[in-house]
């Protein structure tokens, strides 16, 4: 989510957590939300990747919401509260 990713990340995007059978797929969220870089492309996605298209579904995930990122994240490293 607002997140620069570089050619470091493979197009495909995403792997199946380690240890996690392949049929379990369905009971992990993987989504994206308006990243840049040349990583951030979509298109050659794993199908279980999502991409979230409106703010108000994006709204869910923020730092600050999601994961009570701002109680824990220190304030060196660079983030939105959203």
């Amino acid at each position: 989510m607002h997140s620069f990713l570089d050619y470091l990340i493979d197009p495909m995007g995403w792997l199946p957590w380690e240890g996690r059978s392949p049929d379990k797929l369905d009971e992990v969220f993987y989504a994206e939300y308006e990243n840049q870089g040349p990583g951030a492309n979509t298109k050659g996605r794993v199908p279980w990747a999502r991409e979230i298209n409106n703010s108000s579904e994006a709204a869910k995930f923020p730092v600050k919401n999601f994961i009570n990122g701002d109680q824990w994240i220190p304030w060196t490293i660079p983030f939105d509260l959203m």
